[in-house]
């Protein structure tokens, strides 16, 4: 009988989420006539088609914006390349539908591995991370973000799971080795996610254990990795500066005087920044070249940080990168969000859980910071881009283009503050672990 009901009771937290899925990417075809415009797909489908048989032309695809993935991915998309593009853009929609079920399935998996939460609680995460504006453009563009968003929640779930299970304690290389093919495969669909593979190397070694034989293991294996995925540099080393040279051409932000005209951004279909260094170069201009390796350097800093402190777990460290990225990152796209928000539930989950044998006052106020972190999670998620807001609500445009970037950017800037606050909190927790008790 209690099984009867723990069924029914994963089959209506998962039917919801699957449901919210499968409805916004109906909406993504319905808005076009229940055409499919394979508008990012076919940068996918021609280095398919021509990594094998012509591949000087992979990084020169005839599609609006460059092929800036790292080979792997165009021999991955190989197999779409045989059918005509239109078949192959419906074939990979189902696929995204696909990875996006599988994410659901992983997270909730997740979520009941690590903690012990209600089930309203699972429902409404589920719902966050399966929904939304961001969501419903992965499949108006068949962009990619939802299967590196699946590939995340994965590997997270493995690391959960080994915490837990012995079996993967049996043969801990065979667990790294796939760990990293994990890592490596998201590298791949996303080049400036580099630095995730640096954090993961580094975790839980101290500085004067980087070159011991562990570490030297783990480093063979990624590199032995690394080279198979990426065989095609090797067999056709001139890729190497296509590649380069493509990445190169991806936009980090777009130049534009702050106080233009919201009808301007409608007819010259400009993007909003969503990193506040991005937002911050509208008021000082500085060259693009600078602004990318000022925002690299900023980033490397903030991974060694993350890499060599040693008291978070390897998803929390995660989670922090993709927020700092979300400030500073200027590659760092608006449909980036959704590999952000999975992170940042599991950050939310971890300060809540932390102080939950506290006292009553105290586990009050953590479910009040919990439900307005759960709250501005769904607005980022859910809440379309400025220049979406301006083309589609005509009303919105009496807000001026330097109101509403302050609007959004404040928004981000608030979420930060909240979790900068609670590790904080946390922190102070762990340094002086009864203080909260004695003072009770």
């Amino acid at each position: 009988m209690l099984e009867k009901l723990n069924f029914k009771k994963n089959f209506v937290i998962l039917s919801i989420p699957i449901l919210s899925l499968l409805f916004w990417a109906f909406i993504a075809i319905l808005k076009d006539g229940f055409f499919i415009d394979p508008i990012d797909f076919s940068a996918y489908y021609y280095a398919g088609r021509y990594i094998f048989t012509n591949p000087d032309a992979v990084y020169l695809v005839p599609h609006p914006s460059y092929f800036y993935y790292l080979p792997f991915i165009a021999v991955l998309f190989s197999p779409f390349s045989l059918i005509d593009i239109q078949t192959a853009a419906w074939l990979y929609y189902v696929v995204l539908l696909l990875f996006g079920i599988m994410s659901i399935i992983e997270f909730n998996r997740i979520l009941t591995l690590k903690m012990d939460l209600n089930p309203y609680y699972k429902l409404l995460s589920l719902f966050i991370i399966m929904g939304g504006y961001q969501l419903m453009v992965q499949f108006d563009l068949l962009n990619i973000k939802i299967i590196i968003m699946f590939l995340i929640i994965f590997f997270i779930r493995r690391e959960y799971s080994q915490s837990k299970h012995e079996k993967y304690h049996k043969n801990p290389n065979w667990f790294q080795f796939w760990q990293i093919i994990i890592l490596c495969s998201i590298i791949a669909m996303n080049p400036s996610l580099v630095f995730i593979i640096i954090i993961f190397l580094f975790y839980k070694v101290d500085y004067k254990d980087v070159i011991k034989k562990e570490q030297i293991k783990k480093y063979l294996i990624f590199l032995l990795i690394f080279t198979l995925q990426n065989f095609m540099f090797l067999i056709y080393p001139s890729l190497i500066s296509d590649f380069l040279n493509g990445f190169s051409h991806v936009k980090t932000v777009d130049s534009f005087d702050l106080f233009i005209s919201p009808s301007y951004v409608v007819e010259e279909s400009i993007t909003f920044p969503i990193s506040f260094l991005g937002s911050l170069n509208l008021i000082i201009q500085l060259d693009t070249t600078f602004l990318a390796i000022l925002s690299v350097l900023i980033i490397t800093f903030i991974t060694i940080y993350l890499s060599f402190f040693k008291d978070y777990a390897i998803d929390i460290k995660l989670a922090y990168f993709f927020l700092f990225s979300l400030f500073f990152n200027v590659f760092f796209k608006k449909t980036f969000i959704l590999i952000l928000i999975p992170t940042l539930i599991l950050l939310l989950y971890h300060f809540y859980n932390f102080n939950e044998d506290k006292t009553q006052k105290t586990f009050s106020k953590n479910k009040i910071l919990l439900a307005i972190g759960l709250a501005m999670l769904l607005i980022l998620n859910y809440l379309p881009p400025i220049e979406f807001l301006y083309r589609t609500i005509t009303f919105f445009r009496i807000l001026p283009v330097v109101v509403s970037l302050f609007v959004f950017t404040a928004l981000y800037s608030a979420y930060t503050i909240i979790i900068f606050f609670l590790n904080q909190k946390l922190t102070h927790e762990i340094k002086t672990p009864h203080n909260s008790l004695e003072k009770g």
